[in-house]
């Protein structure tokens, strides 16, 4: 598979995610947009500067792209463990979110692995 295609599928999960319920309590849910939070923009530039890292096809941008997947992928760990209580649970997005994230550090390890051919000029 091409790595621009995994980092391009990555970055679209990435802010798919933010429109996605992140928590749920009492059926009630809550996504990255809810009442007026500004962390769900974040995860969306997240997931646009990694999609653009695959459309690019570098190396130093296969390692911007694990970075901001490391990111993603760290901080949905994070809020997942914020959630995680018998009262309150993690939502779709979450896992969304972290499979974005994972996603996109795998396409962006197969970019650094990528054979370039040289340019003939």
């Amino acid at each position: 598979m091409n790595s621009k295609l995994v980092l391009i599928a990555a970055g679209a999960l990435c802010i798919i995610s933010v429109f996605l319920p992140w928590v749920s309590f009492m059926g009630i849910t809550a996504n990255g947009l809810s009442d007026g939070s500004k962390i769900g923009f974040f995860f969306i530039a997240l997931g646009m500067l990694i999609a653009v890292m695959g459309f690019l096809q570098k190396k130093w941008s296969a390692i911007v792209a694990i970075v901001l997947s490391a990111c993603v992928a760290g901080l949905g760990a994070k809020y997942f463990n914020d959630v995680s209580s018998p009262e309150i649970s993690a939502g779709f997005g979450l896992y969304a979110m972290l499979a974005g994230g994972i996603i996109g550090i795998a396409g962006g390890i197969m970019g650094l692995m990528a054979k370039r051919t040289p340019a003939i000029i």
